[in-house]
């Protein structure tokens, strides 16, 4: 059986706005600024490496809320409206660039 909580309504968007950043190893890089308006961010790591992603402050390979794989897909917990931060950590080149997407 489904669960429901009538306190929580659906939300939906037709709005979505990517930004692509490219990142590298020296330095965490905002990957979407904070939007009271924002329902949800979705970031793909379209990068050779590893990318670290920290919520609210400056991620690291030691502070971080996830870490995704070339590859790899995450979303922002729903409602979360603050800065999205993110490092590649790796020993070698990088190439690549990440794409985070809001819907507003």
């Amino acid at each position: 059986m489904a669960l429901f909580n009538p306190a929580i309504q659906p939300v939906s968007t037709t709005a979505g706005t990517p930004k692509s950043t490219t990142l590298d190893t020296t330095a965490s890089k905002n990957l979407m600024p904070a939007n009271a308006a924002r329902f949800g961010v979705a970031i793909n790591n379209n990068a050779t490496a590893n990318l670290y992603i920290n919520l609210g402050s400056a991620a690291s390979s030691t502070n971080y809320v996830a870490i995704l794989a070339p590859g790899g897909y995450y979303e922002t917990p729903f409602g979360y409206t603050g800065d999205v931060n993110g490092i590649i950590v790796a020993k070698t080149n990088v190439s690549g660039t990440v794409v985070a997407t809001e819907f507003t």
